[in-house]
């Protein structure tokens, strides 16, 4: 009690021009701004401004040099698989966000949703939270058409096992509840198959269904598209390192 009215009172997390603040549970949550929803979904997922847009900009430039890389010594068609398509900044890539996890010391992992919500094991004792990159439609008035967009958002598990929606698009932090309410909550949520899950755990698991998301887990990915066509109805919903926020393109 004393520690979190000790954070009330500092009232920021991260010190002068931190991008977050604390609400009245105790709670981190960075809202948005821009279009900087993957920074926001890392910093609130670790609950302090661990990272600054200047940070996502230094890596996404080493994975654009590690592209230059692999097109000179694989040819373009298996580097367009393996990192995927290139966005202007600030759309930050699934790479990217992995590369920051990593740094602090967890790892992000997909989560393949065809084997159902109920397998996410969110009882996991290394389990930290979760990562969506949402998948919505939305009217443009620029077009006159529907768009597709694509939104980063974090999930983070309390020491008690309460599970927050820290989505910097909202005004303050939802709580979710345990295990069975946010397996629900996801489920309403995620109407769209190409709606993709990360599970972020302190150390790597082995046998749930993950595939680590590094740039030679796109064979991985590939194969299991190539799995899924054979498929009649099958969703796809695993992704290469060419998910980006603001952009519906993922490629295999």
């Amino acid at each position: 009690a004393m520690d979190r009215a000790r954070a009330l009172l500092v009232g920021w997390r991260g010190g002068p021009g931190a991008l977050g603040a604390v609400d009245g549970s105790g709670v981190y949550h960075e809202k948005q701004v821009g279009r900087y929803c993957g920074l926001h979904c890392v910093n609130n997922l670790l609950q302090k401004q661990a990272y600054m847009k200047k940070d996502f900009y230094r890596w996404e430039a080493e994975l654009s040099q590690q592209q230059g890389d692999l097109q000179a010594t694989c040819g373009p068609p298996r580097c367009l698989r393996s990192v995927g398509c290139r966005l202007s900044p600030p759309d930050f890539s699934v790479q990217c966000l992995e590369m920051s996890l990593s740094s602090a010391g967890l790892d992000m992992q997909w989560f393949d949703r065809r084997r159902g919500l109920e397998s996410l094991d969110l009882l996991e004792p290394a389990l930290v939270g979760f990562i969506v990159n949402r998948q919505d439609t939305k009217w443009s008035s620029r077009s006159l058409a529907d768009s597709l967009e694509r939104h980063w958002f974090s999930v983070r598990r309390t020491d008690g096992g309460l599970f927050y929606n820290l989505d910097s698009q909202l005004s303050r932090p939802q709580a979710l509840g345990g295990e069975k309410t946010t397996i629900a909550w996801l489920q309403a949520v995620l109407t769209d198959e190409q709606s993709c899950i990360f599970r972020v755990c302190s150390c790597a698991s082995g046998n749930d269904g993950s595939v680590s998301v590094a740039a030679d887990a796109a064979d991985a990915f590939a194969a299991t598209a190539i799995a899924a066509s054979t498929a009649a109805g099958a969703p796809l919903a695993a992704p290469t390192a060419a998910v980006h926020e603001g952009s519906a393109k993922i490629e295999l």
